[in-house]
This record gives structure tokens, sequence and C-alpha cells, in this order.
């Protein structure tokens, strides 16, 4: 009887101290991880997400750099900024990039804009309207160079505290194994 309590316990502390599994922070570098072509979507982990690439290019060949990201249920995006340097030093760059409520950014709509970053060195973007909620979106590019930048972007997303709320079926379990520990009590003979 003892044992079947001490797993009915265990149950009962699983059931209520479960807490959500949050995705691993992103680590995204386009020279190892593939070319920002605007069909990734990253799913952002607690922490510090970055992700980086290279753009722009010679006149025809432009590369511009898109790409969506997730923010999981019980989290939230705190701030997120860009940074983006020109390759051949003194050479300028011109880059613009949108940042929509949807992914693809077709179809959604525009929620922030970096402005130009434009400059013969670096140039940063840092500023975000409000945390943004769980949800899907997406970097697009608006405005792009014939000169080659890199560019790095920083998302610093935050668990937010939410009331463990256990699922139908835990209860539903809980229900049934308390139950089956009174049927079986009531089974056994008396001792007299």
């Amino acid at each position: 009887m003892k044992s079947l309590i001490s797993i009915l316990s265990l149950l009962v502390l699983t059931a209520f101290n479960s807490t959500p599994a949050h995705a691993a922070v992103i680590i995204y570098d386009e020279s190892s991880d593939g070319d920002l072509d605007g069909s990734q979507n990253l799913t952002l982990g607690i922490g510090t997400n970055t992700v980086s690439g290279e753009a722009g290019g010679p006149s025809g060949s432009t590369d511009t750099d898109g790409f969506g990201f997730f923010i999981p249920v019980g989290t939230e995006l705190t701030s997120l900024s860009v940074t983006a340097t020109t390759l051949v030093n003194g050479i300028y760059f011109n880059a613009r990039w949108g940042i929509h409520d949807a992914f693809p950014a077709i179809g959604g709509t525009q929620i922030e804009d970096t402005g130009v970053l434009s400059s013969n060195a670096s140039d940063s973007f840092t500023s975000l309207v409000t945390p943004l909620a769980t949800g899907q979106y997406a970097i697009s590019p608006i405005q792009t160079s014939f000169n080659e930048f890199s560019h790095v972007w920083t998302f610093e997303v935050q668990s937010v505290a939410t009331s463990a709320v256990p699922e139908p079926s835990s209860l539903a379990l809980l229900a049934m194994g308390l139950c089956g520990a009174g049927v079986m009590r009531r089974r056994r003979p008396r001792k007299a």
C-alpha cells in the first residue's frame, strides 16, 4: 500500500510541476548553415539568439537575405538589433529590412522598419516597439546595395510567467489511479 501511495504521489507531483520544454538558442551562420534565401523559419530559444550573413554583391547578383522566426509559447522577444558592416573597407553599402507579423512576409503587416543602414564602416539598428509575443514573424529585405556587407541580428528572448494548468488527460489518469487504489483496498480481506 505504501508503494502505491508513493507512486500516486509521484504522479501528482509530475502532473502539477511539469514545465514546457523550450527550443534551444539559435546561432545561425549563413557561411556554415546555408544561404538566408527567405525560406528559413527559425524557432528562437530563451536567451540570446543570433543570425549572421552576408548580403549585397556585384551588379546583377544581389543577395538580399531574409528569414522567418517563431517565438514559442511561454516566451517573448524583448529586444532586437542588427549591425551591418561593409566587407570592403571604404566601400559604401545601403541596407534596409522590414519586420513583418507573418511568415513568409507577403500577406503580413510590416510592424517595424530598420530604416536605411548605410556607411563605409558599420551602422546599427536597435529598436522594438513593444515586446513581441508568441507568434510567427519575418525579416524581409526592403532595400540592399550592390556593395557587399555583413549583418548580425541579435534576438533576446525571455520566459513569460504562466500558471501551470494540468492537462485534462493528466487529471483523468490521476482520478483513475485513485479509484483503482480504492478498489484494491476494498478487495483485500480484513484481518481479525
